[in-house]
């Protein structure tokens, strides 16, 4: 059964641009993610181990606009973002549910 994303933790922002940029994502296991991208640029996300990279072409797309949640890969501990052009800001809420 799927539950509604409850959100659980504080938010973190990732500075987005040409070259792919990584966060660590929340500790305690937090399940969810949900990721906001408010910027006017197409974001390309990737989850995966401390030396994550993202890549437009093998990358998650989030155009401009995109709220999604997420379920957390098991053993990511980091998210990695990149755009084909232009910078945007997401931000990557940790929580349950989706």
């Amino acid at each position: 059964m799927m539950y509604p994303f409850i959100p659980v933790g504080g938010s973190v922002d990732l500075a987005a641009s040409t070259s792919s940029a990584r966060v660590a994502l929340p500790t305690g296991d937090p399940g969810s993610l949900r990721i906001t991208n408010p910027g006017s640029v197409t974001v390309y996300v990737t989850f995966g181990a401390s030396t994550v990279t993202a890549t437009t072409a093998a990358g998650m797309d989030l155009p401009p606009g995109t709220v999604e949640s997420f379920r957390v890969p098991t053993g990511a501990t980091h998210l990695a973002a990149i755009t084909a052009s232009g910078t945007a800001t997401i931000r990557l809420t940790p929580g349950q549910g989706l």
